[in-house]
């Protein structure tokens, strides 16, 4: 980690694959599953000060600010995956908890909560080497295609501001912590070997 002098980070991670077989196709099922109990870090080697940023960062009563974000207690993956000849198809859901971080302003202190948004991404590929759904002329041999379309469902981060002295509560702009969430995104590959 750049400038950071100590960070420790326990928890439990959980996968769970089931794979069958169906007439020419294959499935998999993958379930993955992160639980956070410490995430502890120390920005400043000058400074003795460590901070616990598991779901919550506390900038109002601690000297130093992280550079790292809080990271969510909970975090979950789901994948399916289908392969029938050289066609392979994934669909990907990504989920986790909020987070929260408390800045100064106002006698409480600004509250500010993030929700990420719960992601879907495709991937589909095809390898014309391993071509057994059609016949294929000979000039493709060699070439894959895929496309990735990350955030299929083009979901975004909730972000609220509460400001626990008055009670005020509204929506903020994007966090940045959460940045690679946002928006729909596109990439095609067409890739050749000799």
């Amino acid at each position: 980690w750049i400038n950071v002098a100590y960070l420790e980070r326990s928890g439990m991670d959980y996968e769970v694959r089931y794979e069958w077989e169906t007439g020419g196709s294959d499935f998999t099922l993958t379930f993955r599953h992160a639980r956070t109990d410490k995430f502890d870090v120390q920005p400043d080697a000058a400074n003795d000060e460590v901070q616990s940023l598991v779901a919550f960062k506390d900038l109002l009563n601690n000297d130093l600010d992280p550079i790292l974000p809080a990271v969510p207690k909970h975090q979950s993956n789901l994948q399916l995956a289908w392969d029938m000849g050289g066609l392979s198809v994934a669909w990907d859901v990504q989920d986790s908890a909020s987070t929260s971080t408390l800045r100064s302003g106002g006698t409480d202190g600004l509250l500010y909560t993030t929700v990420p948004a719960r992601v879907h991404d495709l991937v589909l590929n095809y390898d014309f080497e391993q071509d057994t759904l059609f016949d294929a002329p000979s000039l493709f041999d060699g070439l894959r295609v895929s496309l990735v379309i990350n955030n299929v469902t083009n979901d975004f981060a909730s972000n609220t501001f509460l400001n626990r002295a008055t009670g005020e509560m509204r929506e903020y702009s994007i966090n940045p912590a959460y940045e690679w969430t946002q928006g729909r995104a596109y990439r095609l590959t067409l890739q050749r070997s000799f």
